[in-house]
């Protein structure tokens, strides 16, 4: 398995970045579902706004491709990549990427939050992690 610089461009999942936060921390760390539509917009603004505010990262990672045809949806977006959830302004979701600002997105609503930050399972339904501090 590569290491060091060559382990960087080949991703890493929420347990991966859990891992790495507990390390880095000292402290515990966690994956959590990404609350779905079902339980509303509020319900995935709140969970990120509640760990920020109690002073914990929030780590999520952008699903795959779809397709070779599949454009980007926004500006300084990647799939397949890891961002960190740097506020939740009204109903905003402002995502920062490690690669610098130069690259991060704008500010998303929940919709598309839940459109580029759950994977597709093969029976159609959609799941998503995000990882925090306990």
């Amino acid at each position: 398995a590569p290491t060091g610089y060559n382990r960087i461009d080949i991703g890493s999942t929420a347990y991966q970045r859990a891992d790495l936060l507990a390390k880095l921390t000292g402290e515990e760390a966690e994956v959590r579902q990404i609350p779905n539509e079902q339980l509303g917009d509020q319900a995935l603004l709140d969970a990120f706004r509640d760990q920020l505010s109690d002073d914990k990262p929030v780590f999520v990672g952008s699903r795959g491709q779809r397709g070779s045809g599949e454009l980007i949806p926004f500006i300084n977006f990647a799939f397949g990549h890891a961002y960190e959830v740097a506020k939740v302004e009204g109903d905003k979701i402002h995502l920062s990427n490690p690669w610098g600002d130069n690259y991060t997105p704008p500010p998303i609503d929940a919709t598309t939050f839940w459109e580029y930050f759950r994977w597709y399972n093969a029976d159609g339904t959609r799941d998503g992690n995000f990882t925090t501090l306990k």
